[in-house]
Order: C-alpha cells, then sequence, then structure tokens
C-alpha cells in the first residue's frame, strides 16, 4: 500500500473535519514528494530523516513537530490495521518547543484601526461592513473559521449571548459568550442592511461581504477573504493587523486585569487547557518595570551615601 492509499483508508474510517483531511492529504504529499514511490511497509529511517531535514531547512520546528504528529497518528492506524509491522515514526523525536512571544496589536490601538478603516470609505468598502468586523472580533475574541459560520439564529438579543456552533470550534465544542451593547447596535444594524436588500434569515451568514461588495466572489463569507482585507489594511497603515492579533490583544487586556478569573477568560476564549489561556496573555511588564525602577532609586541612593 502506498502513501496516498493509506491516507485515503485513514480519511474514510475516520471522523475528521475537512480542514483535518486537507492536513492529512497536503503532509503525506510533501512526504511523497521527498520519497516517491516507497510503499509503507518500505520507510526507512533514512526515508524519514532526508524529509526532516527538508522540512527544517524551509520551515519552523512547530512544522516538523505538527508533521511528525500527523505522521505517527496515520501510521499508528496502520500499525493497528496490521497493515505494516512497525511504527517507523515511533522514534522519531519533535524538535524542542520554542515559545515566543504572542502576537498583539503593538503598533495602534482597536479604535484608531477602526477609525482608519471610517476615515477611507473608497479603499475600505463598505466601510461600516469592515469597521464593525474588526469590532466583533476584538471584543468577541473569535477565530476567523468561527466568525464564517455565524448565522442570524446564533444571536440571542434578549440573552445577549452568541452561539458558537460546534462546526466552527477548534474543539468541536459549542459555547455561549457574551456580547457588549456595542455588538448588538452593530448587529441590528447589519440586520436592517440585510433586511433592506431582502436577504435577511435566520440562516444566512451575518458577515457576508459578497452581499455588500460585488468584488468579492462567491455567495458567502470565506477565511481567506477574512484574511487578505487584513493584509491589505497592514500593507496600507504599516499596523500589524490581523484577526488572530486582535484575539491575542484582547485576551493578554483581559488577563493583566487585576484579580480577574483566569477561568473566566479562558471561557470567552474557548480553551480546553487554562495552561493554553495563560500562553495567550502577554504579560504587562509596567509593573516589572516600577520594580526596576525601585531598584534603580535604592542603587542610586546607595552611591550618593558612599560619595
Amino acid at each position: 500500500m502506498h502513501m496516498e492509499e493509506l491516507v485515503e483508508y485513514y480519511l474514510c474510517i475516520k471522523i475528521t473535519n475537512p480542514r483535518t483531511a486537507i492536513n492529512y492529504e497536503s503532509i503525506v504529499k510533501r512526504f511523497c514528494v521527498c520519497c516517491p514511490h516507497v510503499s509503507i511497509q518500505d520507510i526507512q529511517y533514512r526515508d524519514i530523516k532526508r524529509w526532516k531535514n527538508i522540512i527544517l531547512e524551509n520551515a519552523s520546528t512547530t512544522t516538523w513537530n505538527t508533521y511528525l504528529r500527523h505522521m505517527k497518528a496515520l501510521f499508528n492506524f496502520a500499525f493497528k490495521k496490521e497493515l505494516i509491522a512497525h511504527n517507523p515514526f515511533d522514534d522519531m523525536s519533535f524538535a524542542p518547543k520554542i515559545t515566543r512571544c504572542k502576537k498583539t496589536i503593538q503598533n495602534g490601538t482597536i479604535s484608531e484601526i477602526i477609525d482608519i478603516i471610517q476615515s477611507d470609505p473608497q479603499r475600505y468598502q463598505p466601510d461600516w461592513f469592515w469597521s464593525r468586523m474588526t469590532r466583533f472580533l476584538y471584543l468577541t475574541g473569535i477565530r476567523r473559521r468561527q466568525l464564517v459560520h455565524i448565522v442570524w439564529e446564533h444571536i440571542d438579543f434578549e440573552q445577549q449571548t452568541l452561539l458558537i456552533c460546534a462546526s466552527g470550534s477548534k474543539n468541536y465544542t459549542e459555547r455561549k459568550i457574551p456580547l457588549a451593547r456595542t455588538l448588538l447596535n452593530d448587529l441590528r444594524y447589519l440586520q436592517r442592511k440585510h433586511r433592506e436588500l431582502g436577504r435577511y434569515s435566520p440562516v444566512e451568514q451575518i458577515f457576508n461581504i459578497t452581499r455588500f461588495n460585488e468584488k468579492y466572489a462567491g455567495s458567502t463569507l470565506k477565511v481567506d477573504q477574512i484574511t487578505g482585507f487584513y493584509k491589505r489594511l497592514k500593507k496600507h497603515t504599516g499596523i500589524s493587523v490581523s484577526p488572530h492579533r486582535f484575539r491575542h490583544t484582547m485576551a493578554s487586556q483581559l488577563g493583566n486585569i487585576p484579580n480577574v478569573n483566569i477561568l473566566t477568560v479562558s471561557n470567552i476564549l474557548g480553551h480546553s487547557d487554562l495552561r493554553v489561556t495563560q500562553e495567550y496573555v502577554e504579560t504587562d511588564l509596567r509593573p516589572q518595570l516600577e520594580l526596576v525602577k525601585t531598584l534603580e532609586q535604592h542603587l542610586t541612593k546607595k552611591i550618593k551615601q558612599s560619595q
């Protein structure tokens, strides 16, 4: 059995979402480019080593770890199905994890970004749509993939909540999060715009740019269209901005509120592990700076006394 046949068998048996299936197929395809025409029974450690070296020459250690995790799972499946005598990826080690600072909005504020969008309606069409999407991403902390799954029946105006469905969640968990009053006003505005077009229904996608700008192809908003907009915004403004930066910025600002309940922050973000939430929160350096200044003053005082 060849690699392409194994991944097809695996995805046929396992229940995975489309994104996961694409990841497996992509990783296997990359392996086959490095080691073509090799059956799963004939894969040797030198084949894996050659592939690993190629990956690490062109990508990060995180990418290698992701690839290796998928291949271990795939070949564990093959071993359980008695398609191979052993898993050749079992003894391969993950690369040391490098923990970097989370990417937040550093050279601008959310309010400034929204002001920029609204001040140039010709460039950002329609500006009312993109400014409201920006505010929504920031004040909810949701991911792009979750945003494109939101339809009107997920909004409860009376209870002031948003239902995030399992299909758009990374951990397949359905949950509710509160909506700020500003967002409820934004949603009513969007609701009115949809009704003016005669396209309002409970199952209509809320943030559907194709309804309001004919330059966007398709009939629904896609994740790539969200990414593309913020890439263009970054290019025009110089502000490092992206949907996930909104999420990290929101998490950091909430996490640095004195005496905040980190579990509440974790619930808003939809994390199943508090450690992930803690990694999201960028440490506020101001308290540390105050301590350093105190230490500096103490040193200066000691030097003056000794002179």
